[in-house]
C-alpha cells in the first residue's frame, strides 16, 4: 500500500504521479489506473499517457465536451473500464476502509508533514500484516499444528 499526504488546498490528482513514480522505485511497472472521478484532470490524462498508462478514471461533468474528456468516459465505459471500475471498488475502496481503521481514518496533528508521517505508519502496519499473512512457510506450520491436535473424545 502506498500513501501520499497532500496539502488541503491541494488536488487528489497532485499525489498520483508521485505515487506512481514510488511503484517504479518499487520495481513494479504501472500499466493501467483506475481512479474515481477526483482524479479527473486534462493534466493528469496528458501526463498518464506520456507514461504509456490507461487510465481509467471517469471525467468531471464539465470535461465531457473536451476530446479528453470524451475518450476517458469511452474508456471508462469499455468492457475493460467497467471490470476495473469493479475490481477498484471490491479492492480499492477495501484498501482504504483497512488504512482508516489502522488511524488514518482523521489527522492527528496539523500540518502536511505530520499527516505523511501518520499515513506512512498507517500504511507500514498494514503492509507488515499482509508480509506476515504470506510469509514463506507459514502453511505448512498451520498444516503441522492442525494434524498433530489432540482429538476430541467421541460419545460412545
Amino acid at each position: 500500500m502506498a500513501v501520499h499526504a497532500e496539502p488541503a488546498t491541494g488536488h487528489e490528482a497532485d499525489s498520483l504521479a508521485v505515487i506512481i513514480d514510488r511503484s517504479k522505485w518499487l520495481r513494479h511497472k504501472v500499466q493501467e489506473i483506475v481512479a474515481d472521478a477526483g482524479y479527473a484532470s486534462d493534466a493528469v490524462y496528458t501526463d498518464l499517457a506520456k507514461r504509456r498508462i490507461e487510465a481509467f478514471i471517469p471525467p468531471q461533468p464539465n470535461m465531457l465536451k473536451r476530446a479528453g474528456g470524451q475518450a476517458a468516459r469511452k474508456r471508462c465505459r469499455s468492457p475493460r473500464g467497467r471490470d476495473a471500475a469493479i475490481d477498484r471498488i471490491t479492492h480499492g475502496e477495501g484498501a482504504i476502509a483497512e488504512l482508516k481503521r489502522h488511524g488514518a481514518d482523521r489527522a492527528r496533528c496539523r500540518g502536511t508533514a505530520k499527516l505523511q508521517i501518520q499515513l506512512l505508519l498507517a500504511a507500514t502496519a498494514i503492509n507488515l500484516k499482509r508480509l506476515t499473512t504470506h510469509a514463506p512457510g507459514r502453511r505448512e506450520r498451520r498444516r503441522q499444528r492442525q494434524h498433530h491436535r489432540p482429538r476430541a473424545p467421541r460419545d460412545p
